[in-house]
Formats: structure tokens, C-alpha cells, sequence
């Protein structure tokens, strides 16, 4: 006995026509009743069927939601163009005034330091010259005759001609006066314009104990143990006799 064929609804019916076209669902309405529709019904749940859902990871760039947040972008004005530019100009400023300040405070220490050094130091002379303007002492400080005359027999054989009038022997223990009269009027008075005359300058090395050599290759030399060129320290040790002592400058 033949099934009786289940009735299509109007919805399958309508959509099997829009896919077989009206020749096709008018040729299948001469086929077996039952078989019909078991094929439209077929065809009708794979038509109306939703489709698969797509993964999200598989979207490519051009399928990404169209919704999805955006990037915030950051635009650089002019006012913080303007403000990096001053605090640029700050800066270097503050680094100039540091630099100016650091200077300042090294000349100032430089300055105290020579200072400090000047008067400690005894001054220099250049010439001959500037000794003989007064240029002669330390001021505040009382040079005695040794170490004036120490002094006067260096200056006379830094200048030209100077060891023609006085200088100290090779030895460098003695010293002569090659030329007392040039040196009574050219030199004597400069250093030591109390003496009147040679005869004050020789009796002054009497006082000191200067001995006087009369024989041999450095005759008319003066020498005393504490007067040597290459210490001009050592002749402020040197003292006055004693009044009364009666002792002159020995020959040697």
C-alpha cells in the first residue's frame, strides 16, 4: 500500500520552486508523490540552513570588525614645539651661568693665591737698574750687609761687564773687587749709600770677619766660611763682632 506522502508546507514548497525554477517543480510533480517530497524536504533544510559560523581567527585584515577601537594618534603643536624650544634655552643658560660662576671663583682663587705667594716671596729685579732706583730690600725687612753684597756680586755678573768691577772667584767661597774705583762710584753707593768711601766698604768686612788673602793666584780676594755663592742663605747667619774685639781682617 502506497504511504501517503506528508504535505509540504508553504514555506518548503515556495522556496523548493525558487530552486528547482517552474519547468523543474512541474517536472518533478509527474514523479512518485512520495519520493517528491522526501527530495524537496531535502532540499528545503539545506536551502534554509544557516551557515557555519566563521572563526575570528582566521579573519584577514579586510574582514576585522569594523568597530573594533582605533589607535590613538598624538599630534605634536606648536605650543609644545614652543615649550621644548624654552626649555632648551633655560638650560643652556644655567649651564652658562654655572660655567661663568666656576670660572670666576678659580681666577679669584689664582688671584689670592699669587698674592699670598708675593708676599712671601722676595721680590725680583731684572737689572741692575731697578736695583739702583731703591729696589733693593723687602719691604719691612732689614737686609744686612753680607747678604746685600752676596746679593750686589750675583747682580754684577748677570750684567754685561758687571764681572769687570767685582765677582765671586770660580771656587765660588771668595770674592774680589777687581776695580774699587769703579766700583766705589758706579756700585758701592746704589747698594750702600751710607758709606762715604772704600775705606767704610773694607771696614765693614772687618766687622763680619771677612779674612783677606794675600798670597797666591786669588790675592786681594775676601772670603768667610759663611759666604758662599751657591748659598746666599747662609750669609744672614753672619754676625757683627763685638765692640771692643779689636780685630781686623786677617791675611791668609
Amino acid at each position: 500500500t502506497p504511504s501517503t506522502p506528508t504535505p509540504l508546507s508553504t514555506t518548503t514548497t515556495t522556496t523548493t520552486a525558487a530552486l528547482l525554477g517552474a519547468n523543474g517543480f512541474s517536472g518533478m510533480a509527474s514523479l512518485n508523490p512520495t519520493l517528491m517530497n522526501n527530495s524537496l524536504l531535502m532540499l528545503a533544510s539545506q536551502a534554509t540552513a544557516a551557515p557555519p559560523p566563521v572563526s575570528s581567527s582566521r579573519l584577514v585584515p579586510s574582514q576585522a570588525p569594523v568597530n573594533a577601537p582605533a589607535t590613538p594618534v598624538s599630534y605634536i603643536t606648536d605650543m609644545d614645539v614652543e615649550k621644548t624650544r624654552r626649555d632648551s634655552v633655560s638650560e643652556q643658560r644655567e649651564q652658562q651661568q654655572s660655567m661663568a660662576t666656576t670660572m670666576a671663583s678659580t681666577s679669584s682663587k689664582a688671584e689670592d693665591n699669587q698674592e699670598a705667594r708675593n708676599k712671601l716671596s722676595v721680590p725680583q729685579f731684572q737689572s741692575l737698574e731697578d736695583r739702583l732706583k731703591g729696589l733693593l730690600t723687602e719691604e719691612g725687612v732689614s737686609e744686612s750687609f753680607p747678604s746685600k753684597l752676596h746679593r750686589l756680586l750675583l747682580d754684577l755678573e748677570s750684567l754685561p761687564g758687571g764681572s769687570d768691577i767685582a765677582c765671586f772667584l770660580p771656587e765660588g767661597n771668595s770674592f774680589i773687587i777687581i776695580d774699587p774705583i769703579r766700583f766705589e762710584s758706579e756700585v758701592m753707593r746704589k747698594y750702600f749709600p751710607r758709606m762715604g768711601s772704600f775705606a767704610s766698604f773694607q771696614r765693614q768686612l772687618n766687622i763680619y770677619d771677612f779674612n783677606r788673602i794675600s798670597k797666591g793666584t786669588n790675592k786681594g780676594a775676601y772670603y768667610h766660611q759663611c759666604f758662599v755663592k751657591s748659598y746666599p742663605l747662609l750669609s744672614r747667619s753672619m754676625k757683627r763682632r763685638g765692640k771692643g774685639s779689636g780685630k781686623r781682617s786677617g791675611n791668609a
